[in-house]
């Protein structure tokens, strides 16, 4: 087991290299000097030109990306153009916002996804069955952006129950924090659940097609424990698969939700830092977005024989 995570380590290692030069080259191709945006309009040419050789703006791009190669290497991300900040240490000063929000959505997802595509598979063709299909279809085609607008329209406009803007830890004070992490957390949940729901269904809907269901139930064992002895574990192991990688995504696709809600997250952060061209912030935070993802698939492919012992053989 050891020896096959070193490996899938090391071929991860080409893919977060591409990964880096990708984010290098891209970033660069995007309109705008960063030494002209902290400048502004008015500054003189020579004043810029200096602020350009400071920030190493001035070096041909293969000399910039070996550079920031070498400060990987000996794990410093570099500084933020804009603040001035180190870019791990705002990296993991925002983290922290944006995994509270990511676990606890992706954990009530699961929570509901899971049992409702089961049961739904289980009367398949029924009116529960139709429902979870028509829910999975709304949650598939909403826009996450538009859950979050009318959230705060409906909760903290109109009812005036939650707050809308800002952040309060539940670490910090636990009454408070989940109030501030109610709609954030909301409006990721119902597109989780869409994605986790519809692949358990599809899953369990093919498992109790097998012969072996068909036994069970010929033994006169209860429906109850076919549906979650039997026909779970085996159904389950695709869902994970898909849950893996939904929760891998989720650290950077939680931007929108963190811009609608201006949370101090790590999308936030990504954003602020694209409208500002501050290149280290943007490399390093996609960089660890992708590492994320990366051991976020090592982990489900760890998980899956466990699951499924046809894997190991």
């Amino acid at each position: 087991m050891w020896s096959y995570a070193a490996k899938r380590i090391l071929l991860a290692l080409p893919t977060l290299f591409v990964v880096s030069l990708v984010v290098f080259v891209l970033l660069r191709l995007v309109p705008g000097d960063p030494a002209e945006l902290l400048l502004g309009d008015l500054a003189d040419p020579a004043s810029v030109a200096a602020l350009r050789a400071r920030l190493g703006l001035d070096l041909p791009w293969p000399a910039q990306y070996l550079a920031w190669l070498k400060s990987l290497a000996s794990g410093d991300l570099g500084t933020s153009i804009s603040t001035g900040e180190p870019v791990l240490t705002a990296m993991l000063d925002r983290l922290g916002v944006t995994a509270q929000v990511v676990l606890v959505s992706f954990t009530l997802a699961m929570l509901i996804a899971v049992p409702a595509g089961l049961l739904a598979a289980h009367r398949q063709d029924s009116l529960l069955d139709l429902s979870v299909v028509v829910g999975v279809v709304l949650c598939l085609s909403v826009p996450s952006f538009w859950v979050g607008l009318m959230l705060i329209l409906l909760f903290g406009v109109e009812l005036g129950w939650l707050p809308t803007v800002g952040w309060v830890s539940p670490l910090e004070d636990l009454g408070e924090g989940l109030r501030y992490l109610a709609l954030p957390a909301l409006a990721l949940l119902l597109v989780e659940m869409g994605q986790v729901a519809r692949m358990t269904r599809a899953s369990t809907i093919e498992v109790l097609r097998l012969d072996y269901i068909l036994h069970a139930r010929a033994k006169g064992l209860p429906e109850s424990r076919v549906l979650w002895r039997h026909a779970f574990p085996n159904a389950v192991a695709p869902t994970v698969t898909v849950a893996g990688m939904l929760l891998g995504s989720l650290l950077g696709g939680a931007a929108v939700i963190e811009t609608v809600f201006t949370l101090p997250g790590l999308g936030r952060l990504l954003v602020d830092a694209i409208y500002q061209r501050d290149y280290p912030v943007v490399q390093g935070t996609l960089l660890l977005v992708a590492t994320v993802q990366v051991l976020m698939n090592l982990l489900v492919d760890l998980v899956y024989p466990l699951l499924d012992p046809r894997v190991r053989l």
